[in-house]
């Protein structure tokens, strides 16, 4: 029974890997990860699993993330495996394959040593944290600083411009008024023109010889 479930889990495995194409994902979660059949006398090479993988990321371009489950009974020779494969990325080969293990709580040695990778964890997390707050803080005061100088600059701006204006309206005022005193000046001048000319017409008709 056990024989037909891990054969229907490794087919499924192998359905995965080769149904897999380019630029998917390729998520594979492993209870046991050693290329070679564990349970025989003699010592034999099984990479049905690896291979698949390996063709996947190399001829599909196929992204490979591998999870194995690491129990106390694990042999400790499957992360060779694993790390084999991850051996394979870089840009030369054009494979993107990322094995990693999970640590199962079975025993006091792994939960301690579970806590202490989580308490590590927390701690860088919390100091990432407060460099992240200590970033954004910083850029707060400089964009705070950044407003005032773009306030101060265009308050002078204003002032200037104002200045500017008032002046201009001074001088414009000024040569309004001097010309609305030369129309008085004019108008007095035609006045008397004015005058002259009527007192004429008068002369003329009266039949005087005008003294001018």
């Amino acid at each position: 029974m056990r024989s037909k479930k891990v054969a229907s889990t490794i087919t499924q495995l192998l359905l995965v890997a080769e149904s897999a194409h380019i630029a998917e994902l390729c998520r594979t979660s492993l209870h046991r990860g050693e290329g070679r059949i564990n349970f025989h006398n003699n010592k034999t090479f099984w990479p049905v699993i690896d291979d698949s993988l390996r063709a996947a990321a190399m001829e599909r371009g196929v992204r490979v993330r591998i999870l194995g489950s690491h129990w106390t009974h694990t042999r400790p020779d499957m992360k060779y495996y694993l790390r084999s494969l991850q051996d394979l990325t870089s840009i030369a080969t054009k494979m993107d394959i990322e094995a990693k293990q999970l640590l199962q709580e079975k025993s006091e040695e792994h939960k301690q040593q579970l806590q202490e990778q989580r308490e590590e964890q927390k701690q860088q997390l919390q100091q990432l944290q407060e460099e992240i707050d200590k970033k954004i803080q910083e850029w707060d005061e400089a964009l705070q600083a950044m407003c005032n100088r773009w306030n101060n600059a265009f308050h002078d701006v204003q002032v200037k411009v104002g200045e500017k204006l008032k002046q201009h309206k001074q001088k414009v005022s000024g040569e309004i008024t001097e010309v609305r005193e030369e129309l008085i000046v004019v108008n007095s001048e035609l006045q008397k023109v004015r005058s002259r000319m009527e007192a004429l017409e008068n002369c003329l008709t009266a039949g005087y010889q005008p003294i001018i």
